[in-house]
């Protein structure tokens, strides 16, 4: 089956790319078989089977979201920070009837981030293999959803992040090892591991970040998950908890933190990327707890967190690093459907450009992911995942319009009505804080705070560098 997909203008995700209007892109199957440029470029009739008429929208790679979660709609809830309200959702988690309803809480997660434009998706910690079932009836056919990449549930120390919800307990390098031995057996893409606290198992202020796993038990897990051929990706928040990282062998760190010169250095001799998840912590640095569930120094330590994450990312990529982006999506605040709240963060807190911002949520998180060779740019040879938005859209002059996402192709398979399908996905409520929240004068003011925190810290380690 050859499609055409005319009259595109066409932004195709490749370093340094600008827009070529009246594009075509000529679909084989679930496979790219050729992009042409200009009005002049349409196939012939005896060249396709089926032709899509673009009508000159706005063409791009499918979204790459490098860090979400499917356990949740990004609803705030008490059962975040503890207590008997944790403990009974936790059995019943780990019941038979727990497990179909987390299935079927991940089965409308990814098709709402499908119908989103998220093409390819990372599923950081989950309970039970969860993911790992859902992954597999992806590429089964028997799930809409994007390509899914899942690292089974994570792993950690007693009282890190994570422990005994989505992630379970080691304290002995053999038991880390064992733990990564397992996931291998349950054929995850990666590992995922949790060398420091964050936000929502903190109750002191600016204790968000405090290193929790050790070297050994980093290196440990790192080791194993190299011997299988897996790399591992670890939630740290905090400065110590980078050099961990580093120290012990992670190649991704989630949401990251400002460094020093000398593990600015180490950072990039050791090929590790950073991945950027601003839209996690900004909604609860800025809602009171009260609306937010978090406990009493939740607000403070999130904005703290907001801003590590932040000033790491900027760092990272003067420095050369490789620099993702995710939504950590379950988390409270953040939907499954607005990666774009991401990817306009990013832009606005980090100082990248709206291509540059693009191409990071495109084959930027390709090339961190390993999926370069298939996915992130449309090219010829590549799998055919891209998205159509509406008419007049146009996410280069403003990055909002990536909301307006009406046509999926996803490994060929085109969903078109996506907004249709989208919509008894929203979480209506949650979208309305959010929208108040997202705008230039609430976000703005707070790119400068953000900034001006870490300024010292920035300059010192460009000095010594």
């Amino acid at each position: 089956m050859r499609t055409a997909y005319i009259d595109c203008r066409l932004f195709d995700g490749t370093d340094g790319c600008g827009v070529d209007e009246h594009a075509t892109i000529i679909v084989e199957d679930a496979t790219i078989a050729e992009v042409r440029r200009g009005p002049d470029a349409l196939p012939d009739a005896a060249e396709i089977d089926e032709v899509f008429d673009a009508q000159g929208a706005f063409v791009m790679p499918g979204m790459i979201n490098a860090h979400a979660h499917h356990f949740g709609f990004g609803k705030p809830s008490k059962s975040l920070s503890g207590g008997f309200v944790q403990k009974a959702l936790l059995a019943f988690a780990h019941s038979p009837a727990g497990a179909a309803y987390l299935r079927a809480v991940g089965t409308k997660a990814l098709a709402a981030a499908l119908y989103s434009g998220v093409t390819t998706e990372r599923g950081v910690g989950d309970f039970c293999y969860t993911d790992v079932q859902l992954r597999d009836r992806i590429n089964q056919g028997a799930l809409d959803g994007p390509r899914f990449l899942v690292s089974g549930p994570a792993i950690t120390c007693p009282n890190g992040h994570g422990a005994g919800t989505f992630a379970e307990i080691a304290v002995a390098p053999e038991e880390f090892e064992a733990l990564v031995d397992e996931r291998a057996a349950h054929h995850v893409d990666f590992i995922k591991i949790t060398v420091t606290g964050g936000v929502m198992d903190s109750n002191v202020k600016g204790e968000a970040g405090v290193v929790r796993m050790t070297e050994e038990q980093t290196r440990a897990a790192c080791d194993r998950a190299a011997e299988h051929g897996l790399y591992v990706a670890s939630h740290t928040e905090g400065p110590e908890g980078v050099k961990v990282d580093l120290d012990g062998g992670v190649y991704t760190v989630e949401h990251g933190s400002p460094v020093d010169a000398k593990t600015l250095a180490q950072f990039k001799s050791a090929g590790a990327a950073d991945i950027c998840t601003i839209a996690v912590a900004y909604p609860l640095s800025v809602l009171p707890t009260s609306q937010t569930k978090l406990l009493e120094a939740g607000q403070y330590n999130a904005a703290l967190v907001r801003d590590r994450i932040a000033q790491a990312a900027r760092q990272c990529r003067e420095a050369g690093i490789p620099v993702g982006i995710g939504s950590d999506a379950a988390c409270p605040y953040v939907t499954h459907y607005d990666l774009w709240r991401d990817v306009l963060l990013f832009s606005s807190f980090v100082g990248a450009s709206p291509a540059d911002a693009l191409r990071t949520v495109t084959l930027g998180n390709a090339r961190i992911i390993h999926a370069e060779t298939v996915t992130g740019s449309i090219e010829a040879g590549k799998d055919a995942d891209f998205i159509v938005l509406g008419h007049g859209a146009d996410p280069l002059s403003d990055l909002r319009d990536l909301r307006r996402v009406e046509t999926v192709v996803a490994r060929g398979r085109r969903f078109e009505r996506c907004p249709e399908k989208l919509e008894p996905l929203r979480q209506k409520d949650v979208d309305a804080v959010l929208d108040e929240l997202y705008t230039p004068e609430k976000i703005e003011p707070l790119c400068e705070e953000s900034a001006a925190r870490f300024a010292d810290v920035l300059d010192q380690a460009k000095t010594e560098a």
